[in-house]
């Protein structure tokens, strides 16, 4: 039969891993906001490319198109607060790491009675 604790125990590790792939993903945010930069150059640079080689043609507009949009998305990453970003990611990780050392705790008392 299933104790109260273990359910409890159980019920802390699936919070766990909820926690976890939130911090996951908050640390990505915050990754992909400071490495917007090299995104944006990069774009310059093909951008600048394009207008060098002085081809014409719909492939040169189908190109100038894919920049528009990596443009648009990196601009919309830019936008982001990185302050914000950066609370997000704190609150997130010390809350997985929070739940982590009770549940080593639990799991501790727990091997100490049987």
């Amino acid at each position: 039969m299933i104790s109260g604790k273990e359910i409890a125990l159980s019920a802390m590790k699936k919070e766990h891993k909820r926690l976890s792939r939130l911090a996951d993903k908050a640390k990505a945010d915050v990754d992909e906001n400071m490495n917007v930069g090299s995104e944006l150059l990069a774009i310059h640079k093909e951008f600048s490319e394009i207008l060098n080689s002085k081809e014409y043609g719909e492939h040169i507009v189908k190109k100038l198109e894919s920049l528009r949009v990596r443009r648009d998305k990196a601009q919309k990453i830019l936008n982001k607060d990185l302050s914000k970003l950066l609370d997000k990611q704190y609150e997130a990780e010390t809350k997985r790491d929070s739940l982590g050392s009770e549940i080593q705790m639990m799991e501790f008392r727990h091997s100490l009675r049987q």
